[in-house]
Formats: C-alpha cells, sequence, structure tokens
C-alpha cells in the first residue's frame, strides 16, 4: 500500500511538472503573437502621404466692421509628402518652387492600424505675403491596401459630418494687405461636401507642378 501511494505521488509531481511547462510554452506563444501582431513594419514601407479635407468653410477677411465674412467650399491638402519613420512616428517635410512648403508629422499605433494623431500644415509665401494652414486629426482608423493601388499601403476615407470625430483643429491665416482667418466648418453638412481623405503609399509620390495654397474657394 505504501508503495502505491510512493508510485501515485511521483506521478502526480510529474504530471505536475509537465503541466507547468506546458504553460510556459503557452505563456511564451502568447507573447511571440502579441509581437507579431504589434509589427508595423508593414506600413514604414510608406514613402509619402497625401492628406485632404474638404468642408463648407468660413472665412474673416479682416473687416473691422465684421461685415466682411465668406463662406464657401474649402479643400485644405497635402499632396504626396515624403515621410520618414522612427519606431511608431512619421515626420515630413518638402518645399516646392514659388516658396510652398509642406510639413506632416504623426504617430501610429503600435499594430499600424490607427494613426493617433497627426498634424499637416501648408506654408506660401510670396510678394503679396504669406499664408498659411493646419489641420490636426486624431483617431483615424487606416485600411491596408487602399483603393487596389499596388502602390497604396493604407488608406482613409470618411464623407459627411462624421469626420468631426477626426478633426480636432483647424488653422489659417493669410497675410498682406488683407488678413484673412478661420472661423469655423459647417459640420452640419448640409450641401453633403464634408470629406476627409488620406492615403499612405510607397516611393516619395508625385506632386502637382503648382500645388496651391488650398482648393475650393481658397
Amino acid at each position: 500500500m505504501r508503495m502505491r501511494r510512493y508510485i501515485n505521488h511521483i506521478f502526480a509531481m510529474v504530471a505536475l511538472i509537465l503541466l507547468s511547462g506546458l504553460t510556459g510554452c503557452q505563456t511564451n506563444a502568447d507573447s511571440v503573437k502579441t509581437s507579431a501582431t504589434s509589427d508595423i513594419s508593414w506600413l514604414q514601407k510608406a514613402g509619402n502621404i497625401t492628406v485632404s479635407f474638404k468642408g463648407m468653410m468660413t472665412f474673416d477677411f479682416g473687416d473691422p466692421t465684421g461685415t466682411n465674412i465668406t463662406t464657401w467650399v474649402t479643400e485644405l491638402a497635402v499632396p504626396a509628402v515624403p515621410i520618414t519613420w522612427m519606431g511608431n512616428i512619421f515626420n515630413g517635410t518638402i518645399t516646392d518652387s514659388g516658396g510652398l512648403t509642406d510639413q506632416v508629422h504623426g504617430s501610429v499605433s503600435a499594430d499600424g492600424l490607427w494613426i493617433e494623431q497627426m498634424t499637416y500644415s501648408r506654408l506660401v509665401v510670396n510678394q503679396s505675403g504669406s499664408s498659411n494652414f493646419s489641420v490636426t486629426l486624431s483617431n483615424i482608423p487606416i485600411t491596408k491596401d487602399g483603393n487596389g493601388d499596388t502602390t497604396i499601403l493604407a488608406s482613409f476615407l470618411k464623407i459627411g459630418s462624421d469626420v468631426q470625430k477626426q478633426v480636432v483643429n483647424i488653422n489659417y491665416t493669410s497675410g498682406g494687405s488683407i488678413t484673412t482667418t478661420y472661423k469655423s466648418t459647417d459640420w452640419a453638412d448640409p450641401n453633403g461636401v464634408l470629406k476627409l481623405e488620406l492615403e499612405l503609399a510607397t516611393g516619395t509620390g508625385t506632386r502637382p507642378k503648382s500645388p496651391s495654397l488650398g482648393g475650393g474657394g481658397m
């Protein structure tokens, strides 16, 4: 009887050791799985970014009486800005002939499927003065292999008033003899013009020969 109890005790100890080993293997496997899903190397292949926000915006043209307020469809965009990566952070600056400079700065989530926050801007300096805008965005879910274009690694497109959830801040100032400043965006979107679009693509991209400060009425 004592011998049988001893043998049963030995078997119980061996089973416990084997179970502990399997648990450890499972933990290691989970760690490898987490590491794999946190890999953003696929997104770091992106060499340029294009961002565009379009909406019905109101501007103040610097009239002291406050009567020179105009609302029109405006697109604030930067096309194919070359970017570099440092971990999950991307930065880019490009200056074209004619005194136009576009910049982007942002960060992505560990799996590369969200742009946590980013700001893009444009500065134009010419004989009549300087003009600039900047747009800050956040919590943008991006889709792999956007639009079936093999050069596009990820993209985002949203139309309608819900884009307000991604647009954190807008600044616009145009100097010269008359100072123009941004006042507001019509988020109710009665005319159906609100649109936010973003693409991350391989290579340096192709920029328009003469990009303007903004689209629409700008």
